[in-house]
């Protein structure tokens, strides 16, 4: 027989997909959407919500998506303490992981790569400038 109860782990993990998938929507609707000035001349809208509706629903979801990550990270902190003991203990871990370093820089790069508008970031805010000024404009 199935328990009644709300099992808290199970809640917070399904919390965080359906937050992933939100603010993943409105960051794509947002990316294509035309600027605030625009938007307001054209009565812009997409999925019937306008421009400031989706920057709504982007702004909440991502702090709700980082409350509930602290959470997951809170709710799941002794089986995580325990790999990270796991790890520790054995000689394998004491060597660097090469995925870790790979990981940092690739974020590094894509930062720098970013703020200083370099290919690959540059070719996608670029083509965000390419959506926002289409005459007809996405969600039209």
């Amino acid at each position: 027989m199935k328990s009644s109860t709300i099992q808290g782990r199970a809640l917070t993990a399904l919390l965080m997909v359906l937050g992933f998938v939100v603010v993943s929507v409105s960051g794509i609707v947002l990316f294509i959407a035309p600027s605030g000035r625009a938007a307001r001349q054209m009565d812009w809208h997409m999925l019937a919500l306008d421009r400031w509706e989706w920057s709504d629903l982007h702004i909440v979801f991502g702090f709700a998506f980082i409350a509930i990550g602290l959470l997951h990270l809170w709710l799941n902190r002794k089986p995580l303490a325990g790999y990270l003991r796991q790890r520790a203990e054995t000689k394998e871990s004491r060597a660097i992981r090469w995925e870790i370093v790979v990981a940092i820089l690739l974020t590094l790069a894509l930062v720098w790569g970013t703020v200083h508008r370099v290919a690959p970031a540059s070719y996608l805010l670029d083509s965000r400038e390419i959506f926002r000024q289409s005459p007809n404009g996405p969600g039209q």
